[in-house]
């Protein structure tokens, strides 16, 4: 009744030609059926070992779990939930019978590795990544399986051990060290990404006013549209602080052009601008050179690292 779930049993044995065509194994079998198998003989196996296997099960399905999760992040990827669930349940059933395996150790090997070849393929098939992606899937099943191993080494202090021997960490630790490191790489991998992408905002300009010359840090604002009306010159916003770092205290004395109103992501504030003699853009192996900019000189500054906010128009946008 649990295999079948209520339907009658099917009229024709399973796999037979009909018609002249061929075999047709488990035609009227679907892939609830085949789970719920799977999860009873699981339930059964586990009654007749013992309560402590239950948790065997659940630290083999978080670990899986995160391993699939990490195969995601790595790849920039959503984690989907639904195919990391049921490859990690799809994981835990067949570890469960593991020890009924009595292959020699090639093939067994071989089985294993066929097992995480098909469980890395379900979590990226039509998702257009999939070598990628279960490569990935074997990198961070090696990854979690070598600090589980070096966890093992701490505690037994045997390395020979816990190279060898069989796993003998306490209860959930495994789950425990895969969960942490599924959020401290996936912090990690968002970050590395984050840093990429921002790198192609960044710039180095060399300012020159008054005769001295300043390497300043630039990040393109992107909606930075701010022009000075009456020379129609792209406004490039400075802070005063690193104005006054780069050159003195007195550099705006004589030297301020105009007032203008900014709305940037600095926020709304008030802008003294200042014409450079020379600004000359670095742009990696590229020198762009500009002399037609003003500065604008925020004294609120702004929350970025940077000196200044780019114009669009400074790098030809």
């Amino acid at each position: 009744a649990l295999f079948f779930k209520g339907r009658p049993l099917p009229k024709f044995p399973i796999g037979i030609a009909v018609k002249g065509r061929p075999f047709r194994m488990l035609r009227f079998v679907r892939i609830r059926h085949i789970i719920s198998f799977f999860v009873t003989c699981a339930v059964l196996y586990c009654v007749q070992m013992g309560p402590y296997i239950e948790i065997v099960i659940l630290d083999n399905f978080v670990v899986t779990a995160c391993i699939a999760g990490l195969a995601y992040a790595s790849l920039g990827m959503r984690v989907h939930k639904r195919r990391t669930a049921l490859v990690a349940l799809a994981g835990t059933l067949i570890s469960v019978f593991y020890p009924f395996w009595t292959l020699p150790t090639p093939l067994l090997i071989a089985a294993k590795l066929a097992v995480g070849l098909g469980l890395g393929v379900a979590l990226f098939m039509r998702l257009g990544r999939t070598p990628t992606g279960v490569a990935l899937f074997f990198l961070h099943t090696a990854v979690i399986g070598g600090i589980c191993i070096f966890v093992q080494f701490i505690i037994s202090g045997d390395i020979g051990d816990a190279l060898t021997g069989a796993p003998s960490l306490p209860y959930c630790l495994p789950a425990g060290i895969a969960t942490l490191t599924f959020f401290v790489c996936r912090h990690a991998l968002r970050a590395a990404r984050i840093r990429r992408v921002e790198a192609a905002y960044k710039y180095t300009a060399a300012v020159t006013i008054g005769g001295r010359t300043a390497e300043l840090r630039g990040f393109l604002d992107t909606g930075n549209g701010l022009y000075d009306e009456r020379t129609e010159l792209p406004i490039v916003v400075i802070k005063l602080t690193s104005l006054y770092k780069a050159f003195d205290r007195n550099i705006l004395r004589g030297r301020v052009k105009g007032y203008v109103a900014a709305n940037t992501i600095a926020g709304t504030s008030g802008l003294f601008l200042v014409r450079p003699d020379k600004f000359i853009l670095y742009s990696g192996n590229k020198t762009n050179k500009y002399n037609d900019v003003m500065l604008g000189v925020s004294e609120t500054g702004f929350a970025r690292k940077e000196d200044m906010l780019l114009h669009p128009s400074v790098i030809g946008g």
